[in-house]
Protein backbone atom coordinates (compact mmCIF):
# COMPACT_ATOMS: atom_id res chain seq x y z
CA UNK A 1 0.00 0.00 0.00
CA UNK A 2 1.11 3.64 -0.54
CA UNK A 3 0.24 6.88 1.00
CA UNK A 4 0.94 9.64 -0.20
CA UNK A 5 0.35 13.28 1.43
CA UNK A 6 -1.73 15.43 -0.57
CA UNK A 7 -0.13 18.78 -0.31
CA UNK A 8 -1.67 21.56 1.78
CA UNK A 9 -3.10 24.44 0.13
CA UNK A 10 -3.87 28.07 1.35
CA UNK A 11 -5.78 30.62 -0.06
CA UNK A 12 -4.34 34.33 0.66
CA UNK A 13 -6.34 37.17 -0.38
CA UNK A 14 -3.88 39.03 1.03
CA UNK A 15 -3.29 41.75 4.34
CA UNK A 16 -5.79 43.92 4.91
CA UNK A 17 -6.36 47.45 2.98
CA UNK A 18 -6.91 50.56 3.34
CA UNK A 19 -8.14 52.62 -0.05
CA UNK A 20 -8.10 56.43 -0.68
CA UNK A 21 -11.61 57.51 -1.71
CA UNK A 22 -11.19 56.98 -5.76
CA UNK A 23 -9.04 54.04 -5.35
CA UNK A 24 -9.64 50.08 -5.93
CA UNK A 25 -7.88 47.22 -5.89
CA UNK A 26 -8.44 44.08 -7.88
CA UNK A 27 -7.70 40.93 -6.79
CA UNK A 28 -7.28 37.37 -8.49
CA UNK A 29 -8.34 33.79 -6.72
CA UNK A 30 -5.95 31.00 -7.77
CA UNK A 31 -7.99 28.10 -8.53
CA UNK A 32 -7.33 24.86 -10.02
CA UNK A 33 -9.51 22.26 -12.37
CA UNK A 34 -11.95 21.31 -11.08
CA UNK A 35 -12.35 23.81 -7.73
CA UNK A 36 -15.08 25.46 -6.84
CA UNK A 37 -15.41 29.12 -5.96
CA UNK A 38 -17.71 31.28 -3.69
CA UNK A 39 -17.46 34.74 -2.68
CA UNK A 40 -19.68 35.87 0.70
CA UNK A 41 -22.46 37.32 -1.71
CA UNK A 42 -23.03 34.24 -3.77
CA UNK A 43 -20.65 35.56 -6.59
CA UNK A 44 -17.59 32.59 -8.14
CA UNK A 45 -15.61 35.03 -10.12
CA UNK A 46 -11.87 34.39 -9.50
CA UNK A 47 -11.20 37.92 -10.40
CA UNK A 48 -13.02 40.83 -8.02
CA UNK A 49 -12.42 44.27 -7.62
CA UNK A 50 -12.55 45.97 -3.82
CA UNK A 51 -13.83 49.15 -4.21
CA UNK A 52 -16.68 49.21 -1.20
CA UNK A 53 -15.58 49.25 2.37
CA UNK A 54 -16.43 45.88 4.13
CA UNK A 55 -15.12 42.27 4.69
CA UNK A 56 -14.86 39.88 1.62
CA UNK A 57 -14.76 36.29 2.30
CA UNK A 58 -13.61 33.67 -0.66
CA UNK A 59 -13.80 29.91 0.05
CA UNK A 60 -12.45 27.53 -2.66
CA UNK A 61 -13.86 23.75 -2.59
CA UNK A 62 -12.37 21.20 -4.41
CA UNK A 63 -13.28 18.24 -6.28
CA UNK A 64 -12.24 16.08 -3.37
CA UNK A 65 -14.22 18.43 -1.15
CA UNK A 66 -12.09 20.13 0.85
CA UNK A 67 -12.59 23.85 1.27
CA UNK A 68 -10.17 26.61 2.45
CA UNK A 69 -11.44 30.25 3.09
CA UNK A 70 -9.58 33.49 3.81
CA UNK A 71 -10.87 37.15 4.23
CA UNK A 72 -9.67 40.35 3.72
CA UNK A 73 -11.41 43.91 4.95
CA UNK A 74 -11.39 47.00 2.96
CA UNK A 75 -11.36 50.61 4.89
CA UNK A 76 -11.71 53.25 3.26
CA UNK A 77 -9.64 56.75 3.84
CA UNK A 78 -11.19 59.86 3.09
CA UNK A 79 -9.05 63.28 3.08
CA UNK A 80 -9.97 65.88 5.29
CA UNK A 81 -9.79 69.16 3.90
Amino acid sequence: MTISEVPTRILDLGPDLTLCQSENRIITVPTQSGDKLLWHDGSNANQRTLNTTGQYIATITSTDGCTISDTINIIRSYQST
